[in-house]
């Protein structure tokens, strides 16, 4: 919450409350009426992620931000503020009524006995997501679908379930919102089994990340695979297109996948990445560990995921201690169309540290931010790089990583690298390989080479 003090009653103007959807996130989808909305407020109330995505248009706001989960109590006090005579701004991402906040401002705004003259109370729309990763599809909404979240906070999961079921038996085209999140991994793992009992295995589905924003993924695969998609495909000018569904289930088949989804002569018949050779099953995710003092360790780690990227898998490495000097291996990240992808969040090689709390802070949010990415399905390969070294200096609990490992997408693999692995990793671990230094150039004065260490 950005601290400023407000006032609990003010007389001076009547209060109003507008529910507020901004769309994907860019300023470009963000409708006129939406900006005057946000531009007239005085306080601004929204999850953070979603501040942040407004954040050059609130700079002289009062704005509280509050975390996932807490949608009943920020919409308490929009509603709380509004009464007390200030104009407040509640905002949503996508379109406010539709999985957004207006539904819970109006059931708290009955509570308190609101009949219109009150408080004014306006709901502003915004380009939804469903419509916003459509577009990035192509034209997969051009008949009957239907939406269905599997956030479970304000649903009970049977409910849901008797969605998809109903859904999935009726021929819909599905949109799922809320697939996973970091606590709510077991529902989509569901949803899948459900449409697979209705649903050729070979049904192309679409999986989008951060539409129009940036960070923006655009994923094609099959309902068989769409927990360890394949293929990532980033933003330009040769997307990927799903099917048009009006064609859809021609002598009861759903349409193949466009055949520049498939690497070479690969389709969808055939055993594919991540596909056992014994039965046309997930492969299991490998645990791999490449530790030991001698050099190679995060270069191996980058030859698996340029081999991953042979087959069109999509891998992502974050580096806990590197900083954002700059390094080859992000630059030829760039040559594969977003499939490998390398995020560095250090600050630097902690030997001696002179600010521990400081080291401690930024490797938290950095296995935050991995585990997050990790957990939303969309990486076949994760690469924790120098993860081994955070872990030996205590700045992440080894309970926090093998909790992770156990709940980790089905078939992903899991790779670590750094000096000094714990027992408890190595324990855990499918594949592990020491790394041992027999001769170093730096021994003999000659300092790091471009191509060659960095």
């Amino acid at each position: 919450m950005t601290k400023s003090y407000i006032s609990p009653s003010r007389e001076t103007k009547e209060g109003a409350l507008t529910l507020v959807g901004f769309g994907p996130g860019s300023e470009d989808h963000l409708t006129p009426i939406a900006r005057r909305a946000i531009e007239g407020a005085d306080i601004i109330i929204g999850y953070r992620t979603y501040i942040d995505l407004v954040r050059p248009l609130i700079a002289e706001k009062t704005v509280i931000e509050t975390g996932m989960t807490e949608e009943i109590d920020r919409a308490t006090q929009a509603v709380e503020l509004a009464y007390a005579g200030h104009r407040v701004t509640l905002v949503s991402s996508g379109d406010v009524g539709i999985y957004g906040m207006a539904g819970l401002a109006y059931e708290v705004l009955e509570q308190k006995g609101w009949t219109g003259p009150e408080i004014d109370v306006e709901v502003i729309p915004g380009i939804t997501a469903l419509s916003a990763c459509a577009s990035l599809l192509g034209a997969p909404l051009m008949h009957d679908f239907a939406s269905i979240s599997l956030s479970d906070l304000l649903t009970p999961w049977e409910i849901i379930r008797k969605r998809l079921e109903a859904a999935a038996s009726a021929d819909f085209v599905v949109a799922l919102y809320n697939p996973r999140s970091s606590k709510r991994v077991r529902q989509v793992e569901e949803a899948r089994e459900i449409l697979l009992s209705h649903r050729v295995p070979e049904t192309p589905v679409g999986i989008v990340k951060s539409a129009m924003r940036e960070g923006e993924t655009v994923v094609i695969s099959t309902i068989d695979k769409m927990l360890f998609p394949s293929d990532r495909h980033a933003d330009d000018d040769s997307r990927r297109k799903l099917p048009d569904p009006t064609g859809l289930r021609e002598n009861g088949h759903a349409p193949g996948l466009p055949e520049q989804v498939r690497p070479g002569n690969w389709s969808p018949d055939q055993k594919g990445p991540g596909m056992s050779e014994e039965k046309d099953v997930p492969a299991p995710g490998l645990v791999i560990v490449y530790t030991g003092d001698g050099k190679g360790k995060t270069t191996a780690a980058l030859g698996m995921l340029f081999r991953a990227a042979g087959y069109r898998m999509t891998s992502l490495m974050v580096q806990f201690m590197k900083g954002r000097m700059h390094s080859g291996e992000r630059e030829a990240a760039l040559e594969f169309e977003g499939r490998i992808t390398i995020v560095p969040m250090g600050e630097g090689f902690t030997w001696e540290t002179k600010d521990a709390a400081r080291d401690r802070l930024v490797a938290q949010q950095a296995f935050s931010y991995a585990r997050e990415e990790a957990l939303s399905g969309g990486y076949g390969i994760v690469v924790f790089d120098e993860i081994n070294i955070a872990l030996r200096y205590n700045y992440i609990d080894i309970e926090q990583v093998l909790d992770f490992l156990d709940e980790r997408p089905q078939g992903q693999h899991v790779v670590l690298t750094g000096r000094n692995a714990p027992d408890a990793l190595i324990a855990r671990a499918d594949l592990v390989t020491e790394m041992k230094m027999i001769k170093h150039p730096f021994d003999k004065g000659i300092m790091a080479q471009k191509g060659v260490d960095f």
